[in-house]
């Protein structure tokens, strides 16, 4: 029993110790062989550097495995219990990004060369910029062209509608029912 300070100066090999409180070591490493275990409600690493910021967190988080960058009070990266990630800020991946499933994308979409879609469906409004090739049936309902338009093949006008060119309309081509 000792009830005062302990000063070992020296190698001490203790095989069981049990510390009450804080404990502070002053050198440069502290070495573990096998496991660190933290135990408590909310158990957390302070990773502070004493001359750059930010400083971080880490840290189980009710569950979840949490970086939190304690100097500006923000989350970085979360995986939660249920195992969704969440990434906040900017993502670059470098050697790019397998996506397997469906992706939900909020905002814009910038897509730099060329891209491959096999099967797209756009709801709402699009302009596109350059040339537009289709191959195949193409079903437009409203169709604006600006420019010139080449046809390779027949223009055909449905029975009992106009082809006017505008813009005064007053040439025009009909066709009526029944021929």
């Amino acid at each position: 029993d000792i009830n005062g300070d302990l000063d070992v100066d020296g190698h001490t090999n203790l095989d069981n110790v049990s510390i009450a409180g804080v404990t502070t070591f002053s050198g440069s490493n502290v070495n573990i062989t096998g496991e660190l275990k933290i135990e408590n409600t909310s158990p957390v690493i302070r990773l502070v550097d004493t001359d750059q910021n930010p400083d971080y967190w880490i840290q189980n988080h009710n569950g979840g495995f949490r970086i939190y960058d304690t100097t500006n009070a923000a989350d970085r990266f979360t995986i939660h219990s249920d195992g969704h990630v969440d990434i906040f800020g900017n993502l670059d991946c470098l050697s790019g990004i397998d996506v397997t499933g469906n992706a939900t994308v909020s905002g814009d979409l910038d897509v730099d060369g060329h891209t491959n879609l096999d099967n797209l469906s756009i709801a709402g409004f699009t302009t596109i910029t350059q040339d537009l090739n289709v191959d195949g049936h193409t079903n437009l309902d409203n169709v604006s062209v600006a420019g010139v338009s080449t046809f390779s093949d027949n223009v055909i006008i449905a029975e009992q509608k106009e082809l006017r060119l505008e813009p005064s309309g007053a040439f025009k081509l009909y066709r009526g029912a029944g021929g």
